[in-house]
Parts: structure tokens; sequence; C-alpha cells
């Protein structure tokens, strides 16, 4: 891991980042998220179906290892972790697939 990624990330997340509890067997953990809301574009035969998702990111250094089944609670929304979470290329941010 190069140094300046990491303050990188740690600004991006410091800056951008919303306030949120990550929350495994009722217990929670303060952390600070970054919420995305892509269309995920499926190819289904002759047509192009456009579905709308969640993505949640979260620093590593906040969440050793989330699992689907674990809940983030963000503004009042519960978002559910759907499939495994992934980190990006140099391990500093998880991303999540959610389902409010």
């Amino acid at each position: 891991m190069i140094p300046s990624f990491k303050q990188a990330v740690d600004r991006l997340f410091d800056r951008l980042g919303l306030d949120a509890l990550y929350r495994v067997n009722g217990e929670d953990t303060p952390v600070k998220v970054i919420l995305k809301s892509p269309d995920q574009i499926i190819d289904f035969r002759e047509a192009q179906i456009h579905t709308p998702t969640n993505m949640i990111e979260v620093r590593v250094t906040d969440i050793v290892k989330p699992k689907a089944g674990d809940e983030i609670i963000l503004d009042g929304a519960s978002y559910r972790v759907q499939g495994e979470p992934v980190q990006d290329t140099h391990h500093l941010v998880w991303k999540m697939e959610v389902l409010k």
C-alpha cells in the first residue's frame, strides 16, 4: 500500500463520508460511508434492463471482515449487505452491494 493513497482515501471519507452505524449481531460500530446508487444494465436477449442498485463503501480500517447479511444504518434507513464485499485494488476500501 502506498501511504499517499491511504491519506487520499482518509481525506475523501473525512470530507464526503456520511456517519453511519455498521451492525453485526446487534452490535453497532460507528463508521463513515460513501453511498453510491448506480444503475446496473443487464442484457437480456435483445433488450437491456436498467436496474437501480445501492453500493456502500467503507474503509478497511473501520471494518475488519464484512459479510453478507450485515446491516448498515444510514440516516435512519437500514441497508443489508448482499453478496460478498470486495476490496479495492489497494485494499483500502470495502465495496458492498446493499439492499435498502
